[in-house]
């Protein structure tokens, strides 16, 4: 997908000659929940589902007994806010 992104306009997902999807890399990575997994191992104070809320590109959310796994439309965009929302004192350079 990282290259039809980088080449593309438009794509077109096949299957038997048939188009079943079709549109931009990131309309189709919402709209298909194909993007990258970011998995971290979560330690703070109880984690909140809603604190996600103001971040964009996350595709799908998972929250399992210290485990946060989420489904994001690109995780080098995604990883530093993300982290900041976690970690409201870190500071990434």
């Amino acid at each position: 997908m990282d290259e039809a992104d980088f080449l593309s306009d438009r794509i077109a997902f096949l299957t038997e000659g048939k188009v079943i999807a079709e549109g931009n890399a990131d309309d189709l990575k919402r709209r298909l929940q194909f993007g990258d997994v970011i998995k971290i191992l979560y330690a703070g104070p109880p984690f909140r589902p809603a604190w996600l809320s103001s971040l964009d590109g996350i595709l799908k959310a998972d929250f399992e007994e210290g485990l946060i796994t989420l489904s994001v439309d690109d995780h080098q965009k995604r990883l530093d806010p993300l982290i900041r929302i976690l970690h409201p004192s870190e500071t990434l350079n």
